[in-house]
């Protein structure tokens, strides 16, 4: 991957943040991202299968990742690709281990919460759409 991506430095120890899912995430323009060492963590599975499935996926345009400049701690600069939020979920659909399988579940029950929720939406609002349609009278629609 060519360096012209890169976005500037960054240091990641003053800007990590607790996540929910086992490892840090960490927050570059107000935006989470992970490296490939914590998406290891986070999904537990093999560098190499990490590595395969993240090919895969850029083939298929689902995953782009970002080259960065990080400031380690021993004061050099290291170039590291990253992903957002999105290729995170995305790489976690791709993989088979125990968390992407859970994160997978939840995305599907939060989706089918969602879907239900704006039904009901849709259907209270044609309910009300009906209301005021049963309410107007004839004269005001050629006004």
């Amino acid at each position: 991957m060519s360096i012209n991506n890169t976005i500037g430095l960054k240091s990641l120890e003053s800007d990590q943040v607790k996540d929910t899912n086992l490892d840090y995430l960490n927050i570059l323009e107000n935006k989470p991202f992970a490296t490939r060492n914590q998406l290891r963590n986070i999904y537990k599975v093999q560098k190499k299968t990490l590595s395969d499935n993240i090919k895969r996926l850029k083939v298929d345009g689902l995953v782009k990742g970002v080259q960065i400049r990080l400031l380690a701690k021993d004061g050099k600069q290291r170039i590291q690709e990253v992903f957002d939020l999105n290729e995170v979920i995305a790489i976690g659909f791709r993989l088979r281990s125990d968390t992407a399988i859970k994160l997978q579940r939840y995305a599907a029950n939060n989706l089918q919460e969602q879907l239900k929720i704006n039904q009901a939406k849709n259907k209270s609002l044609e309910l009300e759409i009906g209301r005021l349609w049963n309410k107007m009278d004839i004269k005001d629609l050629y006004r």
